[in-house]
């Protein structure tokens, strides 16, 4: 992709973008290689964390922008969606349903389940709950993790089975095997985020290019 834009070849300075680790594997490195080849003279400074303190530290101003697991943002932030995918669900080796084609979600009813520190990430607490009820079922949660890659983590040392975004299976986690879940009960959802009292003449190219790569919809506000 050639970026043209005046403003992309002539930006200067830092930016700095946040980052939830799962981002990784959902086109984050194409967005940001894109940016760097747009934009050489701006220096990139990367803060990887969790939703919740990604919110923060934009409302704060301690970042430029972020890329987070939302379809959501809270008021005086703004977004686009740059990633959308369905769920899997991942099992430790050995279990019962390694070898299952698809994953009803009642085939999951007295597992124990690995899920979001609601705490870390509300809209993925949120999100993955709403899916499994959607399957009729009422996880049974045990674990907690603040990420979706620790999660899987948990789940290939045997604590349980989570939901997960599909992409996550390329993350190459030893003993964790990945099941498409049945469709239609949801979609997991990733924003870009900036706070729009904060709009450096960095961050516009970034927006630019993660639109041209990602054409999906603004992200709605307020939720």
């Amino acid at each position: 992709m050639e970026i043209t834009s005046a403003v992309a070849r002539g930006a200067t300075g830092e930016i700095r973008v946040g980052y939830s680790t799962s981002m990784l594997y959902r086109g984050l490195p194409k967005i940001l290689d894109a940016y760097r080849a747009a934009c050489p003279g701006v220096s990139l400074v990367l803060h990887e964390s969790h939703a919740t303190q990604l919110v923060n530290s934009l409302r704060h101003k301690n970042i430029d922008a972020a890329f987070v697991n939302t379809a959501f943002v809270p008021d005086g932030l703004s977004g686009h969606i740059f990633s959308r995918e369905e769920f899997s669900c991942v099992v430790p080796k050995g279990h019962r349903l390694e070898d299952a084609h698809v994953i009803n979600m009642l085939d999951l009813r007295g597992e124990d389940f690995v899920m979001f520190r609601r705490e870390a990430s509300p809209p993925n607490y949120d999100n993955v709950m709403s899916v499994c009820r959607a399957g009729g079922i009422e996880p049974r949660v045990r674990y907690g993790a603040s990420q979706w890659m620790n999660m899987v983590a948990l789940v290939g040392h045997g604590y349980g089975v989570s939901i997960v975004p599909r992409s996550m299976a390329s993350c190459g986690v030893a003993n964790a095997v990945f099941v498409p879940l049945e469709e239609g009960l949801g979609w997991c959802v990733s924003s870009f985020l900036w706070n729009q009292d904060h709009v450096g003449p960095a961050v516009k190219p970034l927006l630019d290019i993660t639109k041209t790569l990602s054409p999906f919809d603004p992200v709605h506000a307020g939720g």
